[in-house]
């Protein structure tokens, strides 16, 4: 049966789609990406010298290096419940002495990634590792050096307009030649290119009972503070509809654009700040903060390198800016509290052109019948299942969901990086403009342009040899690991 809204447009919960679900380790996908190209290269002519902020608006300003001190925490209470003394043998006991050692565990975890000890001696979770070895593979078949990018630095992706057009359902995409993948959200799945760099992974869950617990305090949460912020009014018309779609989204975090002259973290009004600091500060959010970024070291080792390495440098160079979560590499973080956060095809175009964002899909639908992960150039549609993370360098891979029923709810949490701070410290903490003044000669801005941003696709071919091929990935996880224990 197929259900319609007043537009006329059809929800996907309720199309049925008679097609073969498909659950391979190799899916072949014929498409052509020059003509992406051609057109990336003429939107992105203009705009590599005008960096836009990936914020849309939202403020920047200066905050204190240190966040307020938070309460300890101990969850011995929770873990030993309240019982007779009478009840505590065989069995029952055992199973309850496990679970506080469990639970103790995962407090100290938490503990460390609230010290403030640095990002960048984070060390992936070796379980996480573990998780994404001898995985299925779904093979793209394109070569990942022609998807879209920048003219010539390629610091940020092709800018490309979204069409603010609801999201097509399952069954348009697979009549316009979309494959479909069958995901479970646990086993982690590897896309490739036709030179077996991996591209996209579906990265999945921690292992453990208690995640679903986790994620579900996190959807409470999170629909609480949208709930809540929407009776405050502390939402303004670009944090509840944006360009990338109708759903409350609450970005945070360092960021560079918008004719900043320094990189500065984002900022909101006071009520709205307030929501953002609890976010922030809940356990089980900073829990999946660090999953995304063990689940990044784990699948593109040498670009997480980079991004070490960049974040280390900015950080030290600016004490000054503030960053989410101490055991997350990334500089940005957006939480999208729905209701119903589905969004429309679009680039994230501000991100690192080549770079990584992390995706977790929070909330209560089906995933066979909505909430799926589009993947445009690779016409690819994947189930998205509430609880797992996918990794795509969402600036280079256009991507969107399918919509889900409006009895259901759909939330997400992003990472991401944005281009323009990679480009602040190469520039020596400079902007385009600073570097390339008028009282230099044309030809010294020349030269300093190829210095800096490289030839042409010189920059983007190598930020995509940072991505790993599956025969190497073994490898570039030792050399990671290396540099960890020498820093």
């Amino acid at each position: 049966m197929e259900r319609k809204t007043r537009s006329g447009h059809s929800f996907s919960p309720y199309n049925h789609f008679d097609v073969p679900v498909q659950d391979l380790e190799s899916v072949a996908v014929p498409v052509e990406f020059n003509d992406l190209v051609e057109l990336a290269l003429t939107l992105e002519k203009t705009r590599l010298d005008t960096l836009a902020d990936d914020t849309e608006g939202i403020a920047l300003t200066s905050k204190p290096t240190t966040r307020p001190p938070r309460k300890p925490i101990n969850k011995r209470t929770r873990a030993l419940p309240s019982t007779s003394p009478a009840a505590l043998h065989g069995g029952i006991e055992k199973r309850r002495h496990a679970d506080y050692r469990k639970t103790n565990r995962h407090s100290r975890h938490i503990a460390m990634a609230q010290s403030g000890a640095s990002a960048e001696n984070y060390r992936p979770r070796r379980s996480t590792v573990q998780a994404q070895n001898d995985v299925p593979v779904i093979n793209a078949f394109v070569d990942a050096k022609e998807l879209p990018t920048t003219q010539s630095g390629a610091w940020i992706g092709q800018h490309h307009e979204p069409t603010g057009q609801p999201p097509p359902s399952v069954g348009e995409l697979l009549k316009d030649g979309f494959t479909y993948v069958k995901w479970d959200g646990r086993q982690t799945k590897h896309i490739i290119d036709h030179q077996s760099r991996i591209i996209v992974a579906l990265v999945g869950r921690p292992p453990g009972a208690d995640w679903d617990h986790a994620i579900y305090e996190v959807t409470d949460k999170m629909e609480d503070v949208q709930e809540r912020g929407e009776d405050m009014d502390a939402f303004g018309e670009g944090v509840e509809s944006s360009r990338r779609g109708e759903f409350v989204a609450l970005p945070t975090g360092v960021s560079f654009g918008g004719g900043q002259k320094i990189p500065r973290n984002l900022t909101h009004p006071p009520a709205c700040e307030e929501l953002i600091e609890e976010l922030l500060a809940d356990e089980n959010i900073i829990r999946i903060a660090g999953f995304q970024s063990s689940a990044f070291a784990a699948t593109a080792p040498k670009l997480y390198v980079y991004y070490t390495e960049t974040s280390k440098l900015l950080f030290n160079h600016h004490p000054n800016l503030r960053r989410n979560f101490t055991n997350s590499i990334f500089a940005a973080t957006s939480f999208n509290c729905g209701p119903r956060t589905i969004s429309f095809r679009h680039f994230d175009s501000n991100n690192l052109s080549f770079g990584m964002c992390a995706l977790t899909a929070l909330g209560r639908y089906n995933p066979r019948l909505g909430g799926h992960l589009i993947l445009y150039n690779l016409k690819l549609v994947i189930e998205f299942p509430p609880g797992s993370t996918i990794l795509l360098p969402s600036a280079a891979v256009e991507h969107g969901n399918t919509p889900v029923s409006p009895e259901e709810t759909r939330l997400s949490i992003a990472q991401y990086t944005s281009g323009g701070l990679f480009r602040w410290v190469a520039y020596g903490f400079r902007t385009v403009k600073s570097l390339t003044s008028k009282k230099k000669k044309q030809k010294q801005k020349d030269q300093l342009r190829r210095e800096f941003d490289l030839g042409e696709g010189e920059r983007w071919g190598r930020g995509i040899d940072m991505f790993s091929k599956l025969g190497d990935l073994e490898k570039d996880r030792q050399s990671l690991l290396s540099v960890a224990r020498a820093s």
